[in-house]
């Protein structure tokens, strides 16, 4: 009976500890399952208008991508301790600011003019105040189209019916060089035509469709234009601040912002020329590392890597499909032709034609390579690409491949085979240009 008794007792704590052992294994992997929020960013400063006199009263508000992320009360010019939350995917992207007066939400200019969020920081302590200007007087444009002004933002009665307006969101930006924001346009009537068109496409360069996106370093302006046959055309002028962002050779950058480059075996190459302003992603946060590259994407990252001066554009009215070359890509083209890193197809008749739109494959993009290599003194390979499928590769690209592989830049796949036809692919464009560097 005693040991009986004695078993009982000795049982119980063994018990009571693989109870609270299977618990914390469960919390754990509870834990595990979900995202475990990061720690905001907290931001403070001045809020003063146009002449520099403190704002009274209001609310400023920050935005990331045109989302509300958090805001606070102004009191007696000042605001503090502005909470922002973001997630992963945030990490890095800049913040925009907002200031609310009575009803009407006007876009601010900070100082310093690109802030970029990350986890637990805080201003005043890890960097500057952000300070905040607002032109709330003369700017006469809420972010919400007021109901009657043909004016954006203005006030006044109901619009006579059929009258144009146009109102735009966000009428100031702030990005990395690389980085895209969308532009958000209300037209009243909604089937009135818009155009985008940009004062410095060096600078900032836009589409058909209003999406913006940072070239290099400086200060552009997007003016937009509402037009319709029975009224006078609508303008409103965006402001495009670019700021470039320099990442140490020795620094690691992690996976923080594009939603498809986890795992992928250039994770670590693409995110670094991102953060140098080399290569960008899409306005979705993606990057599409796997999809292929066209020869006037290749020629824009491997100008910007490398440096090379700018061209003179009017070398493109040569070729013959000289009117099917984007604008954004028509001053990195004049800078690989003028370094001679592309040349043209030739066609009947005498003329060449460039085809920047068409996919670039690895052997073409071995000829670029050979062509850089053959600027700088170097060992020459001669021995012939020892891969099965070498017989395949034209006679035209077989030095280039040879050399291109030799020096490790472009290589073959793990199969002994090097697919010279095969198109080439983002990924595989930012690790060649990650090696250029590196030579």
């Amino acid at each position: 009976m005693q040991n009986r008794i004695a078993k009982k007792w000795t049982l119980i704590p063994l018990v009571l500890l693989l109870s609270f052992t299977f618990s914390l294994l469960y919390t754990i992997a509870a834990i595990a399952e979900e995202e475990i929020p990061l720690l905001p960013a907290i931001y403070s400063g001045m809020v003063k208008d146009a002449d520099g006199k403190p704002v009274p009263s209001g609310t400023v508000r920050a935005y990331i991508y045109n989302e509300p992320r958090g805001e606070r009360t102004i009191l007696d010019g000042r605001y503090a301790d502005l909470v922002v939350q973001g997630n992963n995917a945030m990490y890095n992207l800049p913040v925009s600011f907002k200031v609310m007066i009575g009803n009407t939400e006007y876009q601010a200019v900070s100082e310093p003019t690109a802030v970029f969020w990350q986890s637990g920081k805080l201003s005043g302590v890890d960097f500057p105040e952000v300070n905040l200007k607002v032109d709330y007087r003369s700017q006469g444009q809420p972010t919400e189209p007021s109901a009657g002004s043909n004016t954006p933002g203005g006030g006044g009665g109901p619009l006579p019916t059929g009258q144009l307006s146009l109102s735009v969101e966000p009428t100031t930006m702030s990005l990395l060089v690389g980085q895209a924001q969308q532009l958000r346009v209300i037209l009243n009537p909604a089937t009135a035509a818009v155009t985008y068109a940009s004062d410095n496409a060096k600078v900032a360069h836009v589409d058909a469709a209003g999406l913006v996106t940072a070239v290099g370093k400086g200060t552009a302006a997007i003016t937009v234009t509402a037009t319709k046959s029975s009224s006078n055309p609508v303008t409103v002028k965006v402001e495009v601040r670019v700021s470039e962002r320099e990442v140490p050779s020795n620094t690691v950058v992690p996976f923080t912002t594009f939603t498809d480059l986890d795992g992928h075996w250039a994770q670590d190459t693409i995110q670094e020329l991102v953060y140098k302003g080399i290569i960008s992603g899409y306005p979705d946060h993606t990057l599409k590392p796997d999809n292929p590259i066209t020869r006037a994407e290749c020629a824009a990252i491997i100008v910007k890597a490398l440096n090379y001066k700018d061209g003179d554009e009017a070398v493109l009215n040569s070729f013959k499909d000289s009117a099917d070359i984007p604008q954004w890509a028509r001053q990195a083209l004049a800078a690989a032709l003028k370094a001679g890193l592309l040349k043209g197809y030739p066609e009947k008749g005498g003329k060449l034609t460039l085809r920047a739109q068409n996919k670039i494959t690895r052997q073409e993009t071995a000829a670029v390579i050979s062509r850089i290599l053959a600027q700088e003194p170097h060992e020459h390979q001669t021995d012939e690409p020892a891969f099965s499928d070498s017989g395949s590769i034209p006679a035209w690209a077989l030095d280039a491949v040879k050399e291109a592989a030799a020096s490790g830049i472009l290589s073959g796949y793990p199969d002994n085979t090097f697919r010279g036809a095969r198109f080439i692919t983002r990924a595989e464009c930012a690790a060649v240009v990650k090696r250029l560097l590196n030579q």
